[in-house]
């Protein structure tokens, strides 16, 4: 079969299960929706009702083609606005359940919700492809120590702590290799990503805020040696008889000068690993997937997170659901719809995936066709625009393009729910392929600041250190 009669096998797949049907999205960002509006449309489906977490930057859809409510803006920080969003959709309020029966008095609408979802309805109407308590337990970013030592993957020495300061100290001071150690809190508070509740304890200044933090919020906290090099993760589809496994992604998890926070900001595939290590993470992404299988039935996509170190890739989470870098595999390839596609696997529909096939295409692709940039909320002065600026790297950062001249990247900056969003797109082709995206990503920031007098701070890049 041809890679365009493959794509479009699995868009029937789509398309089959949105044929005809009422649909509420639950799926974050306004901005974000269009590509659900035009698959709804092909599909004959009906107008939708979205539910979004804000209504973000960029462009929205049109009010003839899909009705929205919008659940958490105005949020105090992007963690939060993410927890109000996933809570409003678990424990919806009477009046949101008052316009769900609006659109769907007899409750027969399609249910589709974020991949951060936890609930099994919405209002009374069971979820399509719910996600299980044992498999949402696994991402405890304290717990998975233990997953990794029963199925045999090896990770990194560490220690599982009471959050309280002695128990901290004794166990930082026990595992620190020269480089301090990194601190990881549980899910006491509920969902946590994008490093918010990780911290970076080199010397005795960083720890009053780091162990302030823990005790307040986490119970447990995951203590490990601080690894130096470049943050990635790998991605994989969990089927009945086999696992699916992809290219590695770059995180891009930048340093916050003289502070012990980290700022996620972002992914890409432009860089690459050691060929050697490549095939190791996905070998160690392959027997995870299985582990996942074996130990509570899992089903669908999910994420491996960690540091390709100088002795090789250690790992930090595993995140039992599909991940927001995933999409980067797929960029540019027209017609095909990943994240519709893993749902069906997860809901346990028996249907002709072709897994085999399906690793191929998107290895084959992410390697021919580099995407990805950065992302993050700069300021929490909310915008109420959006506005795009075209980029020229100089050779040693960036700086706004003059009107007419030619490219190397673009930023987006406006509204998000928590203040500035600002999106940084570098151009493929002005981008090296290898090495990693980060000093690009820090570069575009200090653009950002500097030009646009956006404040995010300095900023520094995880060093490569292998190969």
């Amino acid at each position: 079969m041809s890679d365009a009669a493959l794509i479009q096998h699995y868009r029937s797949l789509i398309l089959d299960l949105l044929r005809g049907r009422k649909v509420i999205l639950g799926m974050s960002a306004l901005a974000g929706m269009q590509g659900w509006i035009d698959l709804l449309q092909e599909a004959g489906a009906q107008k939708p009702l979205l539910l979004c977490e804000t209504v973000g930057t960029g462009d929205v859809p049109s009010a003839e083609d899909a009705d929205w409510i919008i659940l958490a803006d105005g949020a105090p920080d992007m963690m939060t606005g993410i927890r109000m969003f996933l809570d409003a959709m678990e424990h919806p309020t009477p009046a949101l359940v008052e316009a769900l029966d609006r659109y769907d008095p007899d409750r027969s609408a399609l249910v589709l919700l974020n991949f951060l979802a936890t609930g099994d309805q919405l209002g009374g109407r069971p979820r399509y492809a719910p996600r299980p308590p044992a498999w949402t337990a696994l991402e405890d970013k304290v717990g998975v120590v233990d997953f990794w030592d029963r199925h045999g993957l090896p990770h990194a020495p560490s220690r599982v702590v009471p959050a309280r300061g002695q128990a901290l100290r004794d166990a930082h001071a026990t595992l620190d290799q020269g480089l301090g150690t990194a601190w990881a809190g549980d899910n006491k508070d509920g969902f946590n990503g994008g490093a918010t509740y990780l911290r970076w304890v080199r010397a005795p200044d960083d720890m009053p805020e780091a162990i302030a933090f823990m005790e307040a919020h986490a119970d447990r906290v995951r203590v490990m040696p601080f690894v130096e090099g470049v943050p990635c993760s790998i991605h994989g589809v969990v089927f009945p008889d086999t696992v699916a496994v992809f290219r590695p992604n770059e995180m891009i998890s930048l340093r916050r000068k003289g502070q012990n926070k980290l700022l996620y900001s972002g992914a890409a595939t432009f860089w690459d690993p050691p060929e050697a290590d490549r095939e190791a993470l996905r070998d160690f992404a392959r027997r995870a997937g299985a582990a996942l299988r074996a130990e509570v039935g899992f089903r669908g996509a999910f994420t491996l997170d960690g540091v390709m170190g100088a002795d090789g890739f250690v790992p930090t989470e595993l995140n039992t659901r599909f991940g927001g870098a995933m999409n980067l595999i797929t960029v540019g390839l027209e017609g095909f719809e990943f994240f519709p596609l893993c749902l069906r696997i997860q809901n346990g529909d028996d249907l002709d995936y072709r897994p085999t096939d399906l690793e191929r295409l998107l290895v084959a692709h992410a390697d021919a066709h580099r995407a990805g940039g950065g992302w993050c909320v700069a300021s929490p002065q909310r915008r109420t625009d959006t506005v795009k600026h075209g980029l020229v790297w100089t050779g040693e950062g960036y700086r706004l393009a003059g009107e007419d001249e030619e490219t190397h990247g673009r930023l987006l900056v406006g509204p998000a729910s928590a203040g500035t969003f600002v999106r940084f797109f570098p151009d493929a082709e002005h981008t090296p392929v290898g090495p990693s995206l980060a000093p690009r990503v820090v570069a575009a920031w200090a653009c950002v600041e500097r030009e646009l007098g956006v404040p995010i701070g300095p900023l520094e890049a995880a060093r490569e250190v292998r190969g």
